[in-house]
């Protein structure tokens, strides 16, 4: 019988120390971009991870023009970037990933770092190229400064820009209920229970709600303008008019005033909204009668 020969990597007992000339670099996780812009958008949202860094070789520029080039043109060619890049690791030094198992692959990409070209510009501003093998800036590393926080994934940076408005909803809410507007004696504006009439106008349509307001107290009384239409003057000088009305994506929305019990014209609101409601259940209370009579339904 033949025995199949096997290359075995034997873990060291101790863990190398961090070889002390690498540096630490930020690298945007959406690589292979044309422009340097793409990228400094990345480091901006945090869309970035923190790895170590080992600099092979250094290309100066020393023209602007030429470096402003390079920095609007980083999928192009170059002859100084063929070959380069890579990576290695301090843990496991003559590791092949291909016969490693898990376990030694984690252990190797605890010691891993990039192998890169550094890009100096005629400032003297760096950046960290690491061509993988072509030649072209296929991934692009930017100096990691001290207390460099570590990038966040897409879900965190979600969670935290969804808490930051949360927070700066609820300052504005806040604010408003402390700080209700100031409404004339003469506003003129009647409250009916299907809209709303400035100086005996024209009637515009609206609905009255109370409660699902999304962080606002419970019994904020929602004012939404019906079929689409935006609310007159008259009407946004009193309150605060939300409208989310998206065009680029087709999203359209209506006016919509949330007013919290500080505001003057809470009690006019209540009164349309208590009318709404008594409307709404007479035709329910109809409808069911002419169901009842259609079906032989007893009351």
């Amino acid at each position: 019988m033949y025995q199949t020969q096997t290359n075995i990597i034997h873990m060291p007992s101790v863990t190398p120390k961090r070889p002390a000339h690498l540096i630490r670099v930020a690298v945007p996780r959406l690589n292979k971009n044309c422009t340097i812009a793409e990228y400094l958008v990345q480091l901006k949202t945090r869309d970035y991870d923190l790895e170590w860094a080992e600099v092979r070789e250094t290309k100066v520029f020393t023209d602007c023009h030429e470096w402003n080039k390079f920095m609007n043109n980083l999928m192009n060619d170059r002859d100084w970037l063929a070959g380069r890049g890579g990576h290695r690791s301090w843990t496991v030094p003559d590791g092949n990933a291909s016969i490693m198992s898990k376990s030694e692959i984690e252990h190797w990409r605890a010691g891993a770092y990039l192998l890169v070209v550094a890009a100096v510009a005629p400032t003297g501003q760096t950046i960290y190229i690491d061509p993988q093998g072509y030649d072209y800036a296929r991934y692009v590393a930017f100096p990691a400064s001290d207390g460099m926080p570590d990038g966040e994934t897409r879900q965190e940076r979600a969670k935290r820009e969804a808490n930051e408005a949360k927070a700066t909803k609820l300052a504005r809410i806040a604010h408003e209920l402390e700080n209700p507007p100031t409404v004339p004696d003469d506003h003129g504006l009647k409250f009916l229970w299907n809209g709303i009439k400035y100086n005996g106008g024209k009637l515009e349509l609206c609905s009255y709600d109370k409660g699902n307001t999304y962080d606002y107290p419970d019994d904020t009384l929602i004012v939404r303008a019906r079929d689409y239409n935006m609310f007159s003057a008259p009407i946004k000088a009193v309150f605060t008019i939300h409208n989310a009305t998206d065009t680029q994506s087709d999203y359209f929305a209506d006016d919509t005033a949330y007013v919290m019990r500080t505001h003057p014209l809470y009690p006019a609101i209540h009164a349309a909204w208590e009318s709404y409601q008594a409307h709404n259940t007479k035709r329910h209370a109809k409808w069911q009668e002419r169901y009842n009579n259609r079906h032989g339904v007893s009351a």
